[in-house]
């Protein structure tokens, strides 16, 4: 390293947030850094376990899809179901009729009763 420029090296042993407090000379306060360790090293794996996702999908009765068929997932089998395209629609007419209805009845109807 340079003149006036140090590094050092130290465990991290657990994930999370840690801080390191470096004190100069008497003229320089302290100053603090940040660092952070988002998880363990045990659980940075960079390649399937094929054998593992073909167990779990059997025990659930399901299958594995191979990643090349990966947009076949989101492919919806169910073109006959439509209510809930339009059922927003009438939840907003709901909606703004009670809201119509309680306006009148604070407006017109309960200051006369």
């Amino acid at each position: 390293m340079a003149p006036g420029r140090y590094s050092a090296e130290f465990d991290t042993r657990e994930e999370g947030n840690y801080l390191v407090t470096v004190y100069g000379d008497d003229e320089t306060p302290p100053q603090t850094y940040g660092l952070a360790v988002p998880f363990a090293r045990e659980y940075i794996q960079f390649e399937l376990d094929y054998d593992r996702l073909e167990e779990i999908a059997q025990s659930g009765e399901g299958q594995v899809v191979p990643p090349s068929a990966g947009d076949a997932v989101f492919i919806s089998g169910a073109a006959g179901r439509t209510y809930r395209d339009t059922l927003w629609m009438w939840l907003l007419v709901a909606a703004v009729l009670l809201l119509l209805f309680e306006l009148l009845w604070k407006k017109l109807i309960m200051p006369i009763g």
